[in-house]
């Protein structure tokens, strides 16, 4: 499922900071799609970084 995030949202869900979020998006290690002002993530995205579930996304467990 594709969720919509800003860089700082995805550092808050990936417990890191801006700087390494923009790293990871930058060299294509976090594949995302420029949307606007933010990114959509598919969330299985997340699991390859040990994230289980964003906070955006807890309503689907």
């Amino acid at each position: 499922m594709d969720q919509y995030y800003t860089i700082a949202e995805l550092a808050r869900v990936m417990h890191t900071d801006e700087p390494s979020v923009r790293l990871l998006l930058s060299s294509g290690i976090l594949k995302a799609e420029r949307c606007g002002s933010g990114y959509l993530i598919n969330t299985d995205e997340f699991s390859r970084f040990g994230i289980l579930s964003s906070r955006k996304d807890s309503r689907r467990r």
